[in-house]
């Protein structure tokens, strides 16, 4: 449904991963369902599930977007 980029968190110094949909190819039940996914994610807390970090939506046209924990 995206991709995923490796990039770097300047405010605390790590590596990170980011999921980017271009918002303008999605539909209202595609942003729903990425907004789904992003609250699911940040309510569970396990070894084998990554930690969600931020979230948010940036450019012109615009992209969604959300940074979680990199796993090597």
């Amino acid at each position: 449904m995206g991709s995923v980029f490796t990039a770097r968190q300047v405010s605390l110094n790590r590596l990170v991963a980011i999921k980017l949909l271009p918002a303008c190819d999605l539909t209202v039940e595609d942003i729903c369902r990425f907004e789904r996914e992003i609250a699911t994610m940040a309510t569970l807390s396990h070894p084998n599930i990554v930690m969600i970090h931020n979230r948010g939506k940036f450019g012109d046209p615009p992209y969604l977007y959300y940074m979680m924990e990199l796993i090597p």
